[in-house]
Parts: structure tokens; sequence; C-alpha cells
């Protein structure tokens, strides 16, 4: 999804109530729309940008409720909705939320509801982003003089972590704003620090309240992340140890417990500075998705579970893949022959 040019033209504030003080407190309202001044709203651009930008915890969904009731379907006709129309439909969507945080453990917040342009194709978008408040301190100086205020409810800060960003971004137009909007018509993006454990934290906002889950193609994916990952490997320039390496980082990062898998993620944990830049070029090259996807390591599977040294003269050392790295060590490598050692004593030969 393309988020350059992102701008936001209104913006309605709600504020949803911690559970734990009455589970039948309702959302308090804004009145009217939030006017932003241009250094505020360079501000709130660049957080929603940023986190949407995020590969590690960003992460395209499908749309799967889109009931008259569903957040979807409260969204979609914001676009062009007057502004009575715009501020009565955030109420609804403020309602979702508040009916979605059934937990009292989940914090009081403020929910943004903003609808604007993304993209060069300057996409129509919906914006609904939760965030937390803390408290802080504001700090100025006047001729010699230190001033140091406390200011509570402070929300969106730098902290990424205290807020969680859904988007609809419409692509295309079927069918009458009258109507209910037909989901394929748009494409949905999700921001969440807790999405990678795919937590109880996290499927609350996404699933319960947006309405979405993670993208059927989790399998297919995956495949195709193996596959570029082998084919990079092994067509850069480095020794069969530093390749054996990266392979068995591969294998590592597929088997993690972790739910979520993406390029950037990989990079940052196992690709040098100096070889980042064509490493992403040739995923891109791959069309592997450059945000975080769902892992499902089914296609995969049977690889996953053994590797495998092979030589041109058709000899193969195969062991599995759990510290394969331990077992098979590469000593030397010389022009037409190389030295292994296997840690390990022969139990049979055939």
């Amino acid at each position: 999804m393309d988020l350059s040019n992102l701008r936001f033209s209104r913006i309605a504030v709600h504020y949803i109530p911690n559970k734990s003080a009455s589970e039948d407190a309702d959302p308090e309202y804004g009145d009217d729309l939030i006017e932003l001044g241009s250094n505020a709203q360079d501000i709130l651009t660049q957080r929603v940008t940023e986190v949407l930008g995020d590969p590690s915890f960003s992460v395209e969904i499908s749309i799967i409720e889109d009931e008259e009731d569903s957040t979807f379907q409260k969204s979609a006709p914001l676009i062009r909705a007057s502004t009575e129309e715009f501020l009565d439909g955030s109420r609804h969507i403020a309602d979702n939320l508040n009916d979605a945080q059934q937990r009292s453990n989940i914090p009081a917040s403020v929910l943004l509801v903003a609808t604007g342009k993304s993209g060069i194709a300057q996409n129509n978008i919906v914006a609904l982003v939760k965030a937390e408040t803390q408290d802080g301190f504001s700090f100025s100086t006047s001729e010699g003089d230190i001033r140091v205020d406390f200011i509570r409810d402070l929300f969106l800060t730098p902290d990424q972590k205290l807020y969680k960003v859904g988007l609809f971004a419409e692509m295309s137009r079927s069918s009458d704003d009258k109507k209910l909007r037909e989901k394929e018509d748009f494409e949905a993006l999700v921001y969440d620090s807790n999405l990678r454990q795919r937590s109880e934290a996290a499927k609350y906002f996404y699933r319960t309240f947006l309405g979405c889950d993670y993208a059927s193609s989790g399998k297919q994916m995956t495949k195709e992340f193996f596959e570029a990952h082998q084919e990079y490997f092994d067509s850069i320039d480095i020794s069969s140890e530093e390749r054996k390496d990266l392979k068995t980082h591969l294998y590592s990062y597929l088997k993690s417990k972790q739910n979520l898998i993406g390029v950037a993620g990989f990079a940052d944990n196992y690709i040098g500075d100096s070889d980042r830049a064509s490493y992403l070029q040739f995923m891109d090259e791959r069309e592997i998705a450059d945000h975080a996807f769902e892992k499902d390591i089914s296609l995969v599977q049977s690889k996953l579970k053994n590797r495998r040294i092979r030589f041109t003269n058709g000899v193969t050392v195969r062991a599995k893949a759990e510290n394969f790295n331990e077992k098979v060590k590469v000593i030397k490598e010389e022009t037409d022959t190389t030295t292994i050692r296997v840690l390990s004593k022969i139990e049979n030969q055939t």
C-alpha cells in the first residue's frame, strides 16, 4: 500500500473509557471536527506514516466483517460524508471500539477517526488511531528562568507501543455510496507492536474491532520467502561457510515462535549493512512482500526438517536442521576439493 503523500482532511476525536471503571461506561464523544495547525498536522501524519510503514509491526490484512454494523461499513461512507454524517459515523466507530475492549486491563484511550488521501494516486483513506494517554512534562526558558510544567493525558507521543492504527484505503468504487460497500474495493493495513505474537492484546483490535484478519495467502507467501532467500544466498559471492550460516539463520527464523515474518525483520537480524541494499533490491525484484505477513510453513515443512550440502561430484551430506552448524563444519575450500568435519562417530556404512 502506497503511504506517500499522506494527508488528513477531517479528524474527529472520542474518548474510550477503561472497563474496570464501569463495564457499562460509554465513550465520551467529540462534538466537532478537530482543527490542527500545520505543525500538528505534520506530526500526526509523521506518526501514522512511520508506524504503518514499519514492516516489522504493520501488516496488510483482509477485511472479514462487512455487515452493516461492522467497523468497515461504518468507516467507508465517511469518505464522502457531510460533516454531520462524518461525526455521527465516527461515534458509531467509537461504540465498536468500546464494545471490543472487554478486558479490564485495556487502558482508557483516545480514538482518532480521520479521512484523507495517500499515495501517488491519492486514494481515499480512513484511518482509525487508538492512542493511550500518558503523563509528562513541558520545558521552557525565558530570560534565564527555566519553567517545568506537568502535563496530564498526553497522547500520540513518539512511544509507538502506546497506539494502534487501522487504515482502510479505497482502491476502486464498484458500488453506490447509499448501499453497503464492497470490501474488494478496499485494502486494509494495521499497525500494532503486539502483532508478532498474535496475542489477545492485538487480536481485539484487528479482529474484533476492525473486523479483519491476516491474509489467507500465508502458506504461499512463506514458500516464496523461503525460496527467494535460498536463491539469494546461492547467488552472492561468499564462502561456503558463510552461505551455510545464512541458511541456518533462515531455518531458525522460519522455525522460531514469532508469528510474523518479513524481509525487513530478517535483514535487521542477519544481513550486514554493506549487503542490505542489494538484499532488499533482490527481494523486491522477486516481489517478496515488503510488509510483515503471517508465517505458515506448511508448504516448506519438509525442507525445514533437514539440511544438506551437495558437492559437484554427486556426494551429499545430509543432517537434521537442528544444530546443523554445530555438527557439520566446512574446514577448507580449494578449487576441486572441500574439507569438512562431521562432529560424530560413524554409526554404520552401507
